[in-house]
């Protein structure tokens, strides 16, 4: 699956942190520096491969601990309603 920001989400950076607002419902999210920068990557379509890629270049994370957090961050997100889906 590639994964992407929902256009109609409000995000505003606070202090380094990431404000999410979801408009239809009123819930907001605040990421902290590394989810900002997994947000920021979500601009575009991305697989959770090219996301680990990106965040691995970035952070020196262990692959199998950026591969089971961005798996949850993806799975969080999504859950909310704050990301869209497609098969590539």
């Amino acid at each position: 699956m590639q994964y992407k920001q929902k256009p109609h989400i409000v995000h505003e950076i606070i202090e380094g942190e990431i404000v999410l607002l979801h408009p239809d419902n009123g819930k907001m999210l605040v990421l902290n520096e590394s989810g900002t920068a997994l947000w920021s990557f979500l601009g575009e379509w991305l697989t959770l491969e090219e996301m680990m890629a990106r965040f691995t270049a970035v952070y020196d994370t262990p692959l199998k601990q950026a591969q089971q957090d961005i798996h949850q961050f993806i799975t969080t997100l999504n859950q909310k309603g704050l990301l869209d889906a497609q098969a590539p």
